[in-house]
């Protein structure tokens, strides 16, 4: 029998989990107030008080006090409630508790980030949020998003809206990318890895990573109408002018320039906040008009998944594969419907917007 997409009696309510990202959002607010804020004084990696952040894979993938305090808050209101095992049982894949092998399963399932943009926290940069997100069958029904430095709630249900503190909210509906506000990130998981094995070298990539158009060097519009040439080598670590300092380089670095410079050619302009689940909300709210990255894990944008799509907007992978594409497609890359564990996504104002960057984005090799 097929997993049912919808919500079932004794399901939490999307009040549930509203009230649940906010109660949780107050333990990062007591962290972000202004006598707290101190503990972050210094550089990561030193001894200037960052006794709250400590390495998971890298020096640039941090994790706190916080992060650890924030997840043990929501899985003790979710076990209060929905047990582990048995009758009604549900199933929790959260970042701190989670590991490279934990998946989505189709089991009633919390998708819990409890400090999402954990870097921006430990420096008391407030881009950052708790993000709660619930799925049966792996398809995500509610989610929730606070950023408690903003007292700003981004809530969805699945087939009811999307919402900013109560009020509807919608996508921008642009289609043009070259007057789209794009966003992006670097993800820390993959880049950090890479430079604490050392495996920084010259790569070359070729155009679009899997034989797409190449970029142009400049901006104009018939400079990018008329893309044919296949691109330059991408990462290489010789300085691009005389007596400039060579830079080590690696395959995940590569893939992040060139997506980079994709959105940098292609869209108005380009910000980088580090905080995967809030870039989704500031897409369904029409802060942005797209938002992209290879890297993130289910819980960085399960909860902005469902809020971008009720928002009217349109969220998909690097090949274009989305939540209601078929099993199978014209496009050998696309087979099956989006999938929360690919980590890659691209969430946009609308589907001809996310297909305007899609042939140009490649993964991390």
């Amino acid at each position: 029998m097929a997993i049912p997409f919808t919500l079932q009696p004794g399901d939490p309510s999307l009040a549930d989990v509203a009230l649940l990202a906010r109660e949780a959002g107050s333990l990062i607010r007591k962290a972000l107030s202004p006598s707290a804020l101190g503990a972050f004084g210094g550089s990561v990696g030193d001894d200037g008080g960052r006794s709250l952040a400590a390495s998971k894979t890298s020096g640039n993938d941090l994790v706190t006090e916080t992060d650890k305090a924030v997840e043990r808050l929501i899985i003790s209101r979710i076990r209060a409630r929905f047990p582990a095992t048995g009758p009604g049982a549900h199933a929790i894949l959260a970042e701190e508790s989670s590991t490279e092998e934990s998946t989505l399963t189709d089991a009633p399932t919390w998708i819990i980030d409890p400090v999402d943009g954990t870097t921006n926290f430990a420096h008391g940069f407030p881009f950052t949020c708790v993000s709660i997100g619930f799925a049966r069958g792996k398809t995500v029904l509610l989610g929730a998003v606070y950023a408690p430095a903003l007292d700003e709630l981004f809530t969805a249900e699945r087939g009811r809206g999307a919402f900013l503190n109560g009020c509807p909210i919608r996508v921008s509906g642009s289609v043009d990318i070259h007057r789209s506000l794009i966003s992006t990130g670097f993800h820390a998981y993959i880049v950090g890895e890479e430079r604490a094995s050392g495996q920084y070298q010259a790569h070359a990539l070729p155009g679009g990573g899997r034989g797409g158009p190449a970029l142009p060097t400049t901006t104009t519009a018939a400079d990018v109408s008329a893309i044919a040439m296949a691109p330059p080598g991408v990462g290489s670590a010789a300085p691009p002018a005389p007596g400039l300092p060579s830079l080590p380089s690696s395959p995940a670095i590569d893939s992040a320039l060139w997506n980079l410079r994709a959105a940098l050619v292609l869209g108005r302009d380009v910000r980088r906040a580090g905080a995967a689940a809030l870039d989704m909300c500031y897409v369904a709210c029409g802060r942005l008009d797209m938002y992209f990255e290879a890297g993130p894990r289910e819980w960085d944008f399960a909860a902005g998944q469902v809020i971008v799509e009720e928002a009217g907007g349109y969220v998909c992978d690097f090949t274009g594969r989305h939540a209601g594409s078929p099993a199978s497609d014209q496009h050998p890359d696309r087979v099956g419907p989006f999938d929360l564990g690919s980590r890659q996504v691209v969430a946009a104002a609308s589907r001809q917007l996310a297909e305007s960057i899609c042939p140009y984005l490649v993964l991390p090799r």
